[in-house]
């Protein structure tokens, strides 16, 4: 009789539909499928190694309750432009997990139609990145912090009470500072690619 109740209110799955929840179960990528109003309609179980959650305490919650306010926006401004049918599109979303803190997915989606269910409804297959974004995050802090101390050089140089020159290889002027064109009485523009050595000294033999 046991038997018989739990198969009364259990949904039996086609072979397609138990071969798919078998395959995302065990990849490692966290695959959902919602609603038309973003209801989490299934989840996999790589929802707990992701986000922390139980995927019985997602389900039949909004997808918005999840998402990072920019990354809301940023949705609903793409919604429109997602293709009607099966066409994947990827996108990169910030999520939040069950601790408060947000993770980084990139996640590979597309729409579909379900006979007899609401439609369209969304399938999305998502990997967590935010290793990946940290470290692209730190290089571009390393970058600006960079590019700040090259500008404060070079505005120094620019400045400094005395000549500066940049010579290439071939003894061809790069540069010249404010000092170097109000010593010599030529503008930057007049040093630009003139070779130096030659200038200031005119006999190839010496030279």
């Amino acid at each position: 009789m046991a038997d018989e109740s739990k198969s009364r209110t259990t949904p039996r799955l086609s072979p397609v539909e138990a071969e798919y929840r078998l395959w995302a179960e065990h990849s490692g990528a966290m695959v959902s499928r919602h609603g038309p109003d973003g209801t989490i309609l299934f989840v996999s179980a790589a929802c707990r190694a992701i986000l922390g959650y139980e995927p019985a305490e997602v389900i039949g919650r909004k997808l918005r309750e999840f998402l990072h306010r920019e990354t809301a926006a940023m949705l609903i401004t793409t919604q429109g432009r997602i293709p009607e049918h099966d066409t994947p599109v990827t996108e990169t979303l910030r999520m939040r997990r069950r601790d408060g803190t947000f993770a980084w997915l990139e996640t590979t989606g597309f729409r579909m139609d379900v006979p007899g269910e609401a439609s369209p409804q969304f399938i999305s297959m998502s990997r967590d990145v935010s290793d990946r974004k940290e470290v692209e995050s730190r290089l571009r802090a390393a970058d600006e912090s960079r590019k700040r101390s090259e500008e404060v050089l070079s505005s120094v140089v620019h400045h400094a009470p005395f000549a500066i020159s940049y010579l290439d290889r071939e003894g061809r002027i790069l540069y010249v500072n404010r000092c170097c064109e109000e010593l010599l009485g030529y503008s930057r523009d007049d040093f630009a690619n003139r070779d130096a050595v030659a200038e200031a000294y005119p006999d190839p033999e010496y030279r």
